[in-house]
Parts: structure tokens; sequence; C-alpha cells
């Protein structure tokens, strides 16, 4: 069994059919009470990084000073409190500010394909976990996930939103998750256009360490249809079902 919120649950077994119930011994009660360190599950993508925080249980006390948390991370992970990305094996501190249950932000970043462990402790509390499911990378349109196509005039112009994603497509991500700060070099994307004289667009877009997203701008140039795409690279899943997007251009009124 695995506990996934605070609270009570019962476990109950349920008879073939037409066998009587049992008397007794066929449910359990389970009590799920907050950890004293909480850190959340999440799932990133190699090479993206996210921030985290842990919380102190409420039924704990507010520290009345700073409270140092020691942060240890597996392999395929690196972490960082805001200085230098540390690789496994990895450990850093972070505080919970005095009167505060809520750390300063520390982020994580995926470096190999694996679930990972983060592990958080401190002097006299109960020690935390949380997995980090380090996915395979992916960029995708935001526009892309409508089935419809992106309206634009001759002569106007629009804007396309590049995001960060992971492989399977749909699969929740940790909030505010980035490129990674510890790559040596920005992430460079290849844009193709479907009919370069019906809109037009950049070559390419670049995003760089600590980059949540980027824009494009796409031109209409004539009425019909096209389409921009990233197009593939050796390192990231591309192309997928959101790596294009479809534009229909009108002439201008």
């Amino acid at each position: 069994m695995t506990p996934v919120g605070t609270g009570t649950a019962v476990l109950s077994l349920t008879p073939p059919a037409g066998a009587p119930a049992a008397a007794s011994g066929a449910q359990i009660l389970y009590t799920v009470t907050e950890p004293d360190l909480y850190l959340p599950n999440v799932n990133i993508g190699v090479n993206f990084q996210a921030p985290l925080q842990v919380r102190l249980a409420s039924r704990i006390p507010a520290p009345p000073t700073d409270l140092t948390l020691t942060i240890m991370g597996d392999f395929g992970i690196s972490i960082s409190n805001g200085g230098t990305l540390v690789s496994y094996p990895n450990t850093i501190q972070v505080v919970i500010p005095a009167g505060q249950h809520l750390s300063k932000p520390f982020s994580v970043q995926g470096t190999a394909l694996t679930t990972a462990t983060l592990h958080v402790s401190a002097p006299g509390l109960t020690a935390g976990y949380a997995n980090v499911h380090v996915l395979a990378p992916t960029f995708v349109f935001q526009q892309a996930s409508s089935t419809q196509s992106v309206a634009l005039t001759a002569g106007g112009s629009t804007n396309l939103t590049i995001l960060p994603a992971v492989l399977p497509l749909g699969t929740p991500t940790a909030p505010g998750m980035a490129i990674g700060g510890g790559l040596a070099f920005p992430v460079s994307l290849g844009i193709s256009v479907g009919t370069p004289s019906v809109v037009s667009a950049p070559s390419g877009v670049t995003l760089h360490p600590g980059d949540q997203q980027a824009t494009i701008t796409v031109h209409g140039l004539a009425p019909g249809s096209s389409y921009v795409a990233l197009t593939p690279t050796s390192v990231y899943g591309i192309p997928n079902a959101q790596s294009s997007v479809n534009l229909a251009v009108s002439a201008a009124h």
C-alpha cells in the first residue's frame, strides 16, 4: 500500500459471487498522517530543472530560528540551493526560515533516464523523501494542444510559444520546469515552414538555462494553409504529436 494523502481509508476484501462475506478480518483501516518533512514527487525531463520546497508538518511548531535541512539525491539528478549544481553523490543544505513552515526553494535537474530519490532530513525530525521521475525530454508548441488551426490574416502576425515537455506527452510535469542550469550551452531548435509562400517564421529558436519557454513570431504572407514545425534533434524527442502547429491564413480585409 502506498499513501498518497493524509486521512483515513478502508481496504476491504470483496468475496467472490455467491460466497458469504467473512465475519471478521475482511477490512483494514489505514490512517495516514502528515510527514514531518514533505517533498512532492515530480516528473522532469533530462536536461530540465524545476524548483522544489520542503514543507514542515503543520502539527509541528514553526522553528524559532532558521532550521537547516540536508537534501540528498540519487544518481540521475543534480541539485542546487542557488549555487553550483551538485551531482551524485549530492548533498546540499536548505533552510526553513524562522517562524515559517516552508523552506527556501532549491532546484533539481534531470541528468539520466531513471527514477531517483530525494531525501530530506533535520535533527529531531523523521526524514522524508520524494521520487523524481526523469523522463525523455521534448519540446512542444503550446498552441498545438488545440485541434483547430491558428488563424491569422495575410499581412498580419501571431506568436507561438515553445515549451519544454516530457514523453509520453500529457505526463504532468513539475511546475516551473525550465532548461537546466547545468547545461554548458543553450538549447538550439530548428524551425521549418510547410508552405513558405503562405507563412514565414524564424529558422530557429534558442532557449537558455533557466528559460521556461520561448516565443517566435509567425507572419501571414498570403491566403492558404501551412504549418510551422520544430525540426528533429538527436537529443530531444522531436518530432512528436505537438511539435507542429497548423495555420490558416485568410485574406486581409
